[in-house]
């Protein structure tokens, strides 16, 4: 029983000597990230990223903002797809999603998406006014999808057209 106890508080001060070091890395990588220093922060969050601990999902979370905000989009992809393979329920998870499908839209991966995936996104566009995008995904759905709705679909590329001061498009 006395060993038990004796190896118990042995893993126990392991554990919290690790978890101690996983915290303050994480504590300082969002330090360097409030005050913008994303470089840094990014070292740091991928340290405590590395680590099976209660901080891993923020941290790959963060890592994966750190790296957008240094526009190294491809890096940014892959943790936020490691981040959702890892966390599927995270409660942030929104952004990476939307991280991960704008770029499979900006290369042009078209099978990426479903109908409806790639209507969603249309539709993401509008309301981020993002017109040109808008209008480059309203000409592709309708190639892909030449039975889908034409009167929505034109109806959305006049909109597209107008807020993006092409009214003869419209």
């Amino acid at each position: 029983m006395k060993k038990i106890l004796l190896s118990s508080i042995a893993l126990f001060l392991i554990v919290s000597t690790l978890y101690a070091d996983v915290l303050s890395d994480f504590k300082d990588a969002k330090a360097f990230y409030k005050a913008r220093n994303y470089q840094q922060a990014a070292q740091l969050f991928a340290s405590a990223a590395s680590t099976d601990s209660i901080v891993q999902d923020f941290s790959l979370y963060y890592l994966a903002n750190c790296y957008e905000k240094l526009n190294k989009t491809e890096q940014a992809v892959r943790w936020s797809e490691q981040l959702l393979s890892k966390y599927p329920g995270f409660p942030l998870i929104g952004s990476a999603k939307r991280r991960i499908s704008d770029d499979h839209f900006n290369n042009a991966d078209w099978q990426y998406f479903t109908a409806n995936s790639l209507w969603a996104k249309i539709m993401e566009f509008s309301s981020r006014s993002d017109w040109g995008r808008m209008q480059t995904g309203l000409m592709k759905y309708a190639e892909l999808y030449p039975s889908a709705n034409l009167t929505r679909i034109n109806y959305y590329l006049g909109l597209a057209s107008l807020n993006v001061s092409r009214p003869q498009d419209a």
